[in-house]
């Protein structure tokens, strides 16, 4: 049904665009799910609209005729984002955006866990600053060699001039992943914001690798994407894993932070890692030994687990993920379609409408209301007369 709606307690939703049912199942898509209005861009004097009716009515045919929700679990307890709103790690943009797609965003403590939650259709540890024990990589490595899917976002965070270890290291190694200490230095300016000088960032990613997460990024020239102080992600094998995006030709990614802390200054040596340099990585893990709690899937009968590493957990930021001059919504949107297994989120990139105002002068008024007052009556008139006339003859 389209407009308000009357639940089964007789009150009216009258900001309900979309009722859809389908047995005795029903989703309700609001006007602000399928349109809304950027309020920062009318204070610069423009409406952008954000228009997302492709993702909602998506998200609730699925909601309607699937068994459940998309699930996805974010790890805790090491300084990782969270879903507090008002935080200053806050993940609440991307919860909102994933709610339009029928996903939810769950979160959970892995200390003292034998096993991911049961339900979880991927988990995410988004930018922990503390490291995860042995015992908690070994429960995500576990999580993934059963068939589990995993992101793992990890900013180069530098304590006493250099960059720590985040416990999941080798967990990403025996993936084929290559987490690096360093800091990616972007040196070309097309690619920092205008009148800016720091390499280290925000600066815009838009090379992009050859996967189903990126593919439709690299169709279309000049997108680009927002990270901020980023290290290097690298696949040990090209054959095992893919790089997803990568910073410039002309960057590098250092590795004597402590020089870089003292000298404030990006000098390239030998032991740098020259551009482009890979920054997203994603592969498909071999399944080894039991199903994730739930599935109950014998391991042959089942393809691997999925994995994405990201050296900048900023790009998931509301603020960037609410800009449509970059691409950040539809990336983390790929990338969350891809490990849960959600072609639409790959394919369905939102869409955003830029609504310039209109300044018209008097004499543009009078010009329009000759035109359409005076000349199209005219012409649509004639037009009739032309008709009458042919039919007659």
């Amino acid at each position: 049904g389209i407009g308000s709606s009357q639940s089964t307690d007789g009150t009216v939703g009258a900001d309900v665009a979309l009722v859809m049912v389908a047995g005795d199942r029903t989703w309700k898509v609001t006007r602000d799910d399928l349109v809304s209005v950027d309020m920062e861009s009318l204070q610069e004097g423009e409406s952008r609209l954000d228009v997302r009716s492709e993702q909602a009515v998506t998200g609730g045919i699925l909601e309607v005729t699937s068994g459940r929700r998309t699930k996805v679990c974010l790890t805790q307890g090491h300084g990782e984002w969270t879903l507090d709103r008002g935080a200053q790690r806050d993940l609440g943009g991307l919860q909102d955006e994933m709610r339009r797609e029928n996903l939810e965003l769950e979160a959970f403590e892995t200390r003292g866990l034998s096993a991911v939650p049961e339900g979880c259709d991927a988990v995410f540890a988004v930018g922990p600053t503390v490291a995860f024990t042995a015992d908690e990589a070994a429960l995500l490595q576990r999580y993934v060699r059963g068939g589990g899917n995993l992101l793992v976002t990890l900013d180069p965070e530098i304590q006493r001039d250099e960059i720590p270890a985040s416990g999941l290291e080798e967990v990403l190694r025996d993936f084929g992943i290559r987490v690096d200490r360093s800091i990616v230095l972007e040196l070309d300016p097309r690619f920092l914001p205008q009148g800016a000088t720091n390499p280290a960032g925000p600066f815009l990613v838009a090379t992009w690798g050859d996967h189903p997460v990126t593919r439709g990024f690299r169709q279309v020239p000049g997108l680009g994407m927002v990270t901020e102080l980023t290290r290097s992600i690298r696949p040990i094998d090209p054959e095992r894993a893919t790089t997803l995006f990568s910073a410039s030709e002309s960057s590098f990614a250092e590795t004597d932070i402590a020089r870089l802390v003292a000298e404030g200054e990006p000098t390239r040596d030998d032991a740098d890692l020259a551009g482009p340099v890979s920054i997203g990585v994603a592969t498909r893990v071999e399944a080894v030994g039991e199903a994730p709690e739930g599935e109950g899937e014998p391991s042959e009968d089942r393809e691997g687990g999925r994995v994405v590493v990201v050296g900048d957990s900023d790009f998931l930021d509301a603020r960037y993920l609410a800009t449509g001059e970059v691409v950040n919504f539809d990336v983390a949107s790929a990338v969350v379609g891809w490990l849960t297994e959600r072609a639409a989120l790959i394919e369905l990139p939102s869409r955003r409408i830029s609504a310039q105002p209109v300044r018209m002068t008097q004499d543009d008024v009078t010009g329009l209301f000759f035109r359409v007052v005076v000349l199209l009556p005219l012409a649509v008139t004639f037009l009739g007369f032309a008709v009458w006339w042919n039919r007659r003859s």
